[in-house]
C-alpha cells in the first residue's frame, strides 16, 4: 500500500488507485493540521463520518473480492495507491486502516509506504 499526494504527481507503479479528496479535510483544522493519519485524533477525525466508513467498506469489499483472483492468477503483489491533496492525513489513515485489516489475513503480506513521509514536517 503507497499513500502518496496528489499535487506531488500520480504514481505510475499501481495496479489500483483510491482517491480519498472528496473526504473532508484535517488539513483545514488548525490543530490537526501539523499531525498525519498515523496520530488517532486525525483518524478519529476522518473516520467519525459515516462516507469515510462507506468508503473503507468498499474499498475492503473491493480488494477481498480481487485478491483471491489475483492469486490465482499468479498474481505476487498488488499495489494499491490511496492518494489524498498532500499524502499525509486522509490517505494515511486510510492506508493505515487497510493495513491493519489485511495484515490479519492469511497468506496476505502488507507493506505500508508514506511516499511524502519526507515532506510532512515542510
Amino acid at each position: 500500500i503507497t499513500t502518496f499526494g496528489f499535487k506531488y504527481g500520480t504514481p505510475i507503479d499501481l495496479d489500483m488507485m483510491f482517491d480519498t479528496r472528496f473526504l473532508r479535510n484535517p488539513h483545514y483544522i488548525k490543530e490537526l493540521q501539523p499531525e498525519t493519519g498515523n496520530d488517532e485524533d486525525v483518524q478519529k477525525y476522518i473516520m467519525e463520518k459515516s462516507e469515510s466508513v462507506e468508503y473503507l467498506e468498499k474499498i475492503v469489499d473491493m480488494l477481498e473480492f480481487v485478491l483471491p483472483h489475483c492469486i490465482k492468477e499468479g498474481k505476487t503483489h498488488l499495489t494499491i495507491g490511496i492518494g489524498c491533496s498532500g499524502g499525509k492525513h486522509r490517505s494515511v489513515t486510510f492506508a493505515n486502516k487497510l493495513y491493519e485489516y489485511f495484515s490479519k489475513k492469511e497468506k496476505i503480506k502488507v507493506l505500508l509506504n508514506h511516499r511524502e513521509q519526507e515532506k510532512w514536517s515542510l
